[in-house]
């Protein structure tokens, strides 16, 4: 199986995992120096929408990640310290993100890689990806925004379940856009196409990642506490990195099915 293989190819390039945890534990410091610790435990589970390098700041409510644009959206007040900041760090994901998802590509076909190929391809991508966030950004707030002021609370949901649906039709984008080296309107197409070809072993993935990160979401607010947190940051990098690396695997295939 892709997830059980993916693992063993994690163990023997567990170095990937050092870009999202230390990225990670960075915007939480800052996080903290800005706004000291917010929240505390209860029950919630946060559905992830962002593929590509995983931060615990996808499955969590509480605002404390500065390198998520929902940071501004739940602050009272935005200063301009914090938007400057907030913006610097989604450029900077942006960058990880491309050097990210090439680390999985390149461990998928047992190609050495180094920190210089790293920085190429985050250079190379980090645009198209910072535009790609800000439009799922803003489509977000129209959408939502739209439902619910014709739908109050049930529209909150149903724009929560548009996205989810997107997310799923769209899974293979950003590894589409990062290793096809194409613009986010051909990567639409072709991400779509890619799924068409892996219709099953795409479909029972993207529930293990809904469930497992469901669960880290779930636990995370539960033990809601700064320790507890660190702890996740290490966790959920593991585990994203883990059912991404199978999600390259089942890309590839597609790849070779559609294209051999």
């Amino acid at each position: 199986m892709n997830i059980i293989s993916s693992f063993r190819d994690i163990h023997r390039h567990f170095t990937i995992l050092i870009y999202p945890i230390i990225f990670d534990v960075i915007a939480l410091l800052i996080g903290l120096s800005l706004i000291g610790l917010q929240g505390s435990p209860v029950y919630y589970i946060k559905l992830i929408l962002e593929m590509g390098i995983p931060s615990v700041s996808h499955i969590a409510t509480f605002p404390l990640f500065v390198n998520h644009i929902d940071f501004l959206n739940l602050q009272e007040k935005v200063s301009v310290l914090m938007l400057m900041i907030v913006a610097f760090m989604l450029i900077v994901r942006s960058f990880l993100q491309g050097g990210y998802i090439q680390q999985l590509n390149y461990i998928k076909n047992d190609t050495p890689y180094s920190f210089s190929k790293f920085l190429h391809y985050g250079k190379r991508n980090w645009l198209q990806l910072f535009f790609l966030e800000i439009i799922i950004f803003l489509g977000k707030i129209a959408v939502t925004t739209f439902l619910v002021i014709f739908f109050h609370v049930i529209g909150s949901f149903a724009g929560l379940a548009f996205f989810v649906f997107l997310r799923i039709l769209y899974i293979y984008l950003e590894f589409t856009i990062v290793v096809d080296r194409v613009n986010i309107t051909t990567g639409l197409r072709k991400s779509w196409g890619y799924l068409k070809e892996t219709f099953f072993p795409s479909f029972p993935l993207i529930f293990i990642m809904y469930i497992v990160s469901g669960a880290v979401s779930y636990f995370l607010h539960k033990f809601w506490s700064l320790p507890f947190i660190f702890f996740t940051i290490i966790l959920y990098a593991y585990l994203m990195t883990v059912i991404q690396m199978a999600f390259m695997k089942i890309f590839h295939h597609a790849k070779r099915d559609k294209y051999a």
